[in-house]
């Protein structure tokens, strides 16, 4: 009887671990966030005025920020892609240019 009890404790163990898992995992057809919407749009701003600022004093150090926007944005965490709008935001303000977000 002891090991019927324990088979059915571990079935019931790998039952809920496996609904939680799928439980945890997001649904691939969800939304884009605001997030991701403002680094596509600062992206898109970014690559608009990249070649007008290349002589920019600050050009190299701007572009180095909107790579590390562009590496954060594509990342699924809200977090990281809040920092990749702050990359960009930065990035086009080291050329003097004003976010349109």
């Amino acid at each position: 009887m002891t090991r019927y009890r324990s088979g059915a404790a571990i079935a019931a163990i790998a039952f809920v671990s496996t609904s939680m898992a799928t439980a945890a995992t997001p649904a691939t057809n969800a939304p884009p966030s605001k997030y991701a919407e403002q680094c596509t749009a600062l992206e898109a701003q970014w690559n608009s005025v990249l070649r007008a600022h290349e002589a920019d004093k600050y050009f190299a150090k701007a572009s180095r920020e909107s790579e590390k926007g562009h590496a954060d944005c594509k990342s699924p965490k809200l977090a990281t892609q809040k920092s990749g709008v702050g990359h960009f935001k930065n990035a086009l303000k080291l050329i003097g240019v004003k976010a349109e977000i």
